[in-house]
């Protein structure tokens, strides 16, 4: 079955249709370890069916139609059917990480918690222990806990009713530019949505899904599980963790598991490509890859090239390579390159710093290029480039703010109306309303190919001239021998006087005496101002792990300006401008 845009159907529905026409059929596998003799858990759709209706059962006791159940799961099958559980009582499903050690984690999961208010929260028997002391400290004692593993209550006979307009889940972003705030997700969204990428991708029940997305994330629920289960195909997921600790092991579950479509940001291509030893590639088989979907943060097109390259040899084609845009906002999915390779631009730098597309003619890159990478065509929503200043819809090849109207942008924000007002209903300057301003830069072609540029609210103005904050990160990185495989944030600050300049915070790795630091401290300085053409007027290395993340690896650089700025940051080595401003000036460092 290939669900089509515009014919909503609920998810309960068609999950519990596949239960009943093909029962034995594969819905979800974790694999559970992070080498290849690890086990694998598999449910059926007819079990899946079964577990979800059975935790619909309890929820009925628990919670009314329309209530939130905050889902703190750890990686695996239980989440799939606690989720799936929540749609078939009509409750609306609230995913989370868990609470985790750290205090910024335990912030995060609370205030989701506190936004969310949650009739019920769910968890599996693994996290019992650690869910219910997170419950004491967030003052949910009152709230009904439910540990769904293994559940043995009576099942519902069917899902309960909704319409396409009723709240499916609070998507909760991942907070890389602010605080997270709860998407409002409707069933007509993820349906939509998920018909959308099958459209793109051309998919049917013979294509295999799986990654290692975690399932809290826009990209791995609504990028991977959802449209996996609309198709009557199978998911197959594994830990982020696995994968960080050995990046490979992402590749050998594509190659162990015949997945035809698997997605991650940007750094963990980019990760494989350096990591990944001429050992572990051996006996790999890539061959029967056909999606290799990059998004949830800027594509870089040396990424593309290094991963095709180094995985070549194990059969990978570069035409696998597939380049996607989306946003939370709008569900998860809305450009993609689908079944063709790679689309590349190269462009003056400095006429895109002055908001124009303009072709440069060399064959190789330059400090006065920049290589853009298309997202691919916005298909099945209106999409338009606006000067986000004055509402002006910009013509082709002009650089403005992204703007998106169609059935899979979401409700709103959950209890915010101020924002949802701010954000998902954009006028443009001739009185086209209704829009999601997605806060992205952007520029579409004269062949209507997306390129996304940058985040507005990270956009650094030096002296009127436009810099993105990735150029900056990715080239010190590529410059830099000790920065590769850590990570760093570039952002703009104020001086004194009220102008804008240039700070970069990096992890270094353990070890290094302090003429070494200064030596890569130098070295920033010096890259910056010989590629970007501006100073470094403020350059902090920190110990690995230091700099903060969302969820899914993207690098949360506002919060890492605010830290910058109170000198929360434990530096080893630190260079601060005396022109810089900062909110805690006893604090400025060496």
């Amino acid at each position: 079955m290939n669900p089509r845009v515009g014919s909503v159907r609920h998810l309960a529905d068609v999950v519990h249709e596949h239960a009943a026409t093909t029962p034995t059929g594969l819905a979800i596998a974790h694999v559970t370890d992070a080498t290849a003799d690890g086990s694998v858990h598999e449910l059926t759709y007819q079990e899946l069916d079964l577990a979800a209706r059975r935790v619909a059962g309890v929820l009925a006791l628990a919670c009314r139609p329309g209530d939130r159940a905050l889902l703190l799961y750890p990686d695996g099958a239980d989440f799939a059917a606690a989720f799936l559980g929540c749609l078939y009582a009509g409750v609306v499903a609230v995913p989370s990480p868990l609470p985790g050690s750290y205090r910024h984690q335990q912030r995060r999961v609370a205030a989701i918690a506190a936004d969310a208010e949650p009739a019920a929260v769910l968890t599996a028997e693994a996290t019992r222990a650690e869910v219910s002391t997170f419950m004491d400290a967030a003052g949910l004692q009152q709230t009904a806990f439910v540990v769904t593993s293994a559940l043995d209550a009576p099942p519902v006979d069917d899902p309960i009713p909704t319409g396409p307009d009723s709240l499916a889940l609070l998507q909760y972003t991942s907070g890389s530019t602010g605080t997270p705030k709860g998407v409002m997700l409707t069933q007509a969204n993820i349906a939509e949505n998920a018909a959308m990428l099958v459209s793109n991708f051309r998919m049917s029940a013979t294509t295999k899904f799986g990654a290692w997305i975690p399932h809290y994330h826009d990209m791995g629920l609504m990028g991977l599980i959802l449209p996996a289960w609309y198709v009557g195909s199978s998911a197959t997921i594994m830990s982020p963790t696995a994968f960080l600790r050995r990046p490979v092991r992402w590749l050998e579950v594509v190659d162990e598991h015949d997945l035809d479509w698997s997605a991650a940001p940007n750094f963990a291509y980019d990760l494989c490509a350096r990591m990944v030893t001429d050992d572990q590639l051996d006996g790999l088989d890539l061959s029967r890859w056909r999606y290799a979907a990059n998004g949830s943060e800027r594509v870089q097109a040396g990424t593309l090239d290094a991963f095709a390259e180094r995985f070549a040899p194990a059969g990978f084609r570069r035409e696998a390579l597939n380049p996607c845009y989306g946003l939370a906002e709008a569900t998860v999915f809305v450009s993609g390159t689908g079944c063709r390779p790679p689309v590349i631009r190269r462009v003056d730098e400095a006429a895109l710093g002055a908001g124009t597309m303009t072709p440069a003619n060399v064959p190789v890159p330059t400090p006065a290029t920049r290589d853009l990478v298309s997202c691919g065509i916005v298909r099945d929503l209106d999409a338009l480039v606006v000067d986000p200043e004055d509402g002006t819809v910009l013509p082709r090849g002009r650089v403005g703010e992204l703007w998106l109207r169609g059935s899979s942008v979401g409700a709103g924000y959950w209890r915010n109306p101020e924002e949802t007002e701010r954000v998902f209903n954009g006028t443009t300057a001739d009185g086209r309303s209704g829009y999601l301003r997605t806060g992205d830069l952007a520029v579409i072609d004269h062949d209507d190919e997306l390129y996304v540029t940058g985040r507005i609210k990270e956009l650094i103005i030096v002296r009127g001239r436009n810099i993105y904050p990735q150029d900056i990160e990715h080239t010190i990185r590529e410059e830099i021998p000790d920065f590769r495989g850590l990570f760093g944030a570039a952002f703009g600050v104020s001086s004194h006087a009220g102008d804008e300049m240039i700070a970069v915070v990096h992890e270094v790795r353990p070890g290094l005496k302090e003429e070494q630091l200064a030596q890569i401290g130098g070295a920033v300085k010096l890259t910056v101002a010989r590629e970007i053409g501006v100073l470094a007027a403020a350059v902090q290395l920190v110990r690995r792990g230091s700099v903060e993340r969302t969820t899914s690896g993207k690098v949360q650089r506002l919060a890492i300006r605010d830290a910058f700025l109170r000198g929360q940051h434990k530096a080893l080595w630190s260079a601060v401008d005396p022109e810089v401003a900062l909110t805690d000036e006893d604090r400025r460092g060496s």
